[in-house]
């Protein structure tokens, strides 16, 4: 079984009621579906209002939320055939005799 920091017997409660509002790295999701309720097509639900009084930095709550906005705000990877990759590189001859 995995603990989380949101379950764990040391947080104070009224910080366990802040992670459950959403205000942790749990977004609230869509009934029925993986997909959180605050999300690209609802601009993550900015609250203009908190962003102004400096309450919240961007506005969007909770940290899962944030990092996802973005994440998703930097559009796709660049992957494959124009990706650079460097080639891979020899092991050094010290860990390769240790082998």
């Amino acid at each position: 079984m995995v603990d989380d920091v949101s379950s764990h017997p040391s947080i104070p409660k009224e910080h366990i009621e802040l992670i459950k509002d959403g205000n942790g790295v749990h977004a609230e999701l869509i009934p029925g579906t993986f997909r959180p309720v605050a999300n690209r097509d609802n601009d993550y639900l900015i609250d203009r209002a908190k962003q102004k009084s400096g309450r919240h930095y961007n506005g969007v709550k909770g940290l899962a939320m944030q990092d996802a906005s973005v994440q998703e705000s930097m559009g796709p990877s660049r992957t494959g055939p124009r990706s650079i990759c460097a080639p891979p590189t020899a092991p050094s001859s010290s860990r390769a005799s240790g082998w």
